[in-house]
């Protein structure tokens, strides 16, 4: 069977499938108790094509929050400076980003943030560990 590239994923449909089914399999694995599985810690970061729409979401949260436009909204766009988030915007960045995607950020992780491409990065590491402890 010949593999279809898929530009806009950044891989093979057969490989993000075969990521997503062995992804799976961990998860239920893990779920189910079982000794082979690997702790929760160990949970891949996102795909290519997850993190794409991961973006899509966080740049409209972003331009709604700091009213801005979403061509303001960049990795290298500075939250205080660039996009002149003030210091409870910010926190009402973050609750707004946790209800979006269902995930709770400790307050330290949350202080870290600087650019949007810190937020992109973090979510890219850890969405599916955050999800799993909810």
């Amino acid at each position: 069977m010949a593999e279809i590239d898929d530009r806009r994923g950044g891989g093979t449909r057969r490989e993000l499938l075969r990521q997503s089914i062995v992804f799976l399999g961990v998860v239920l694995t893990w779920a189910c108790g079982l000794k082979s599985a690997k702790p929760p810690s160990s949970f891949p970061p996102l795909s290519d094509a997850q993190i794409v729409q991961v973006r899509r979401r966080l740049t409209l949260i972003l331009a709604e929050q700091f009213e801005v436009g979403q061509d303001r909204v960049r990795d290298d766009a500075r939250l205080k400076d660039d996009l002149d988030a003030s210091d409870l915007e910010l926190v009402e960045m973050i609750m707004a980003i946790e209800e979006e995607f269902a995930i709770e950020i400790p307050d330290a992780d949350a202080s870290k943030f600087v650019r949007v491409g810190d937020l992109v990065e973090y979510l890219r590491q850890n969405l599916l560990r955050l999800r799993r402890g909810k």
